[in-house]
C-alpha cells in the first residue's frame, strides 16, 4: 500500500509527477496533487501536474479544469497550451484562444506554432493553418506531420469523419507533460530573466 504524504507542504512537484507512469500511479499522483495546501508556493505548479495526471487518464474535462483553475496564478505558455489541448479533445472551438495565448507568450515554439495550426485546420481556416504549419516547418523543417498538414491545408483539403485514412490526423495536439519554470542568473551589473 503506497503511503499518502502527511505533509502536504511540497518541495518538488515533479518527482511526484515522474513516478506517475502507471495507470495506478497516475491516478495516486493526481490524488495527492489534489491535496495540495492552496496556499502552498507550489501550489499552482501541482495544479499544472494534476492536468497531466488528468490528461493522461484521458479525462479531458478534469485537465482543462485543472489548467483554469491555475492560468491567472500561472500564466504560462505551457498552462495555455495545455488548456487548450484538453479544450481541442473536448471539440471547444475556445482552444483557438488558448493556443494563441500559449503562442503570444512563447512564440519560438514549433508545438505552440503547430497547435495552432492544427486547431485551424481542424476549424476549416486552411490558409491560416498553412501559415502556422509553415512557421513550424521553418525551425523543425524535417517535421512530417507539419508538412503533411501544410499540403493539406493549402489543397483545402479537411478531415472526413469516419474516413479510415484521415484517422492519423486526429487528435495530433502536442502536449506538455513537464512545466518549466523561469529561473534567474545574476550577472554582472544586475540579474537577468532567462528561459
Amino acid at each position: 500500500m503506497q503511503q499518502q504524504p502527511t505533509n502536504l507542504a511540497i518541495s518538488n512537484v515533479t518527482d511526484v509527477n515522474d513516478i506517475a507512469n502507471s495507470d495506478e500511479n497516475n491516478r495516486a499522483a493526481a490524488e495527492w496533487f489534489t491535496k495540495i495546501d492552496p496556499t502552498d508556493p507550489l501550489s499552482a505548479e501541482a495544479g499544472f501536474y494534476l492536468g497531466v495526471a488528468k490528461f493522461r487518464d484521458r479525462d479531458y474535462l478534469a485537465a482543462q479544469t485543472a489548467y483554469e483553475k491555475i492560468r491567472d496564478l500561472l500564466p504560462s505558455a505551457e498552462v495555455f497550451n495545455n488548456l487548450g489541448v484538453a479544450e481541442s479533445r473536448r471539440g471547444q472551438t475556445h482552444a483557438l484562444a488558448s493556443f494563441r495565448e500559449a503562442l503570444d507568450l512563447n512564440p519560438n515554439h514549433t508545438d505552440y506554432h503547430f497547435n495552432l495550426g492544427y486547431i485551424l485546420f481542424k476549424t476549416g481556416q486552411y490558409e491560416a493553418a498553412a501559415e502556422r504549419f509553415r512557421a513550424v516547418l521553418d525551425r523543425e523543417p524535417n517535421d512530417a506531420m507539419a508538412t503533411s498538414l501544410l499540403g493539406r491545408a493549402l489543397k483545402s483539403e479537411g478531415l472526413r469523419k469516419g474516413n479510415p485514412a484521415d484517422a492519423r490526423y486526429e487528435n495530433l495536439e502536442r502536449f506538455k507533460e513537464t512545466f518549466e519554470r523561469p529561473y534567474f542568473r545574476v550577472t554582472g551589473a544586475g540579474a537577468s530573466a532567462e528561459r
